[in-house]
């Protein structure tokens, strides 16, 4: 397991090595350790390299925790973390855990899309697990899980995200959230130097398009439009959780069947479903 900074001087660089040893050594876990400090990178997990198996990056003091923070990348609208496979069909049985991070991002670009996200989530069989972790950012959204990954999300913040703290989307994507706070998000980001227009106002804590997610235990307050927003044909089963001083009088929104234009790639969908 190596430990950054003393084996290796990035987490990247530590992702690497493992990647080498286990073509040479399968083994079923692997991990990277985190002292306590500032890192300043993007991260890119690839998880081809980790099929049938897992991979953990974790701080190596739990009570003093690490920063992955991304403050001059190398391009526009890049995560801080990006676990997906190199190519987008591409199936894996793969599980990434972050455990014990705070996650500080902030992007060139505005197209919260295509990757302006603190952690994004991606591709058939990708299973990720973020537990004890902080994500922040100040020109995109907090966490994004998408084309049929999975998220287990506990003991989590997202906070004071320009856009959605936690977007769920496309058909066999499910997220579960438990024990959480998703607060103080969407309120939207400044311009950047050079006319980069800025992410504009209006965002939900949580956003569910087309996909499935489960949320017990946790709190959606604050957030610019409403705390949680089920759309196209999404499912949302909440237990035990408070919604609360969020800027839409409603609570959820939730979207009608009959709404205008309600199509997805071309098929007719259903409205967004609640449970709890």
């Amino acid at each position: 397991s190596p430990c950054v900074p003393v084996d290796c001087a990035s987490i990247s660089e530590a992702i690497k090595r493992v990647e080498r040893l286990r073509r040479h050594d399968v083994a079923m876990n692997h991990e990277v350790l985190l002292l306590p400090g500032v890192y300043e990178e993007d991260i890119v997990i690839k998880t081809e390299e980790f099929d049938r198996s897992q991979l953990t990056i974790r701080a190596a003091f739990a009570d003093k925790g690490a920063t992955v923070r991304l403050a001059s990348p190398s391009s526009a609208n890049t995560p801080c973390v990006r676990v997906a496979p190199s190519a987008e069909d591409t199936k894996v049985d793969t599980i990434v855990c972050l455990e014990g991070i705070r996650f500080e991002h902030s992007s060139a670009g505005c197209d919260i899309w295509t990757g302006n996200c603190g952690v994004m989530v991606s591709g058939p069989g990708t299973r990720v697990r973020v537990s004890n972790c902080k994500i922040t950012s100040d020109t995109g959204r907090g966490l994004v899980v998408s084309t049929q990954a999975t998220l287990e999300l506990t003991n989590s913040t997202i906070v004071d995200c320009a856009a959605t703290g936690l977007y769920v989307g496309d058909r066999g994507t499910r997220a579960s959230v438990s024990c959480c706070n998703v607060v103080r998000n969407g309120f939207g980001s400044t311009g950047r130097a050079g006319g980069e227009p800025p992410v504009p106002n209006g965002h939900s804590g949580v956003y569910v398009e087309s996909s499935m997610c489960w949320i017990e235990d946790t709190l959606l307050a604050g957030n610019s439009l409403t705390g949680l927003s089920v759309v196209r044909s999404g499912f949302v089963n909440i237990s035990c959780s408070d919604i609360l001083e969020n800027g839409q009088a409603e609570p959820i929104l939730v979207e009608d069947a009959h709404d205008a234009q309600n199509r997805l790639n071309g098929m007719e969908t259903r409205g967004g479903v609640v449970e709890g």
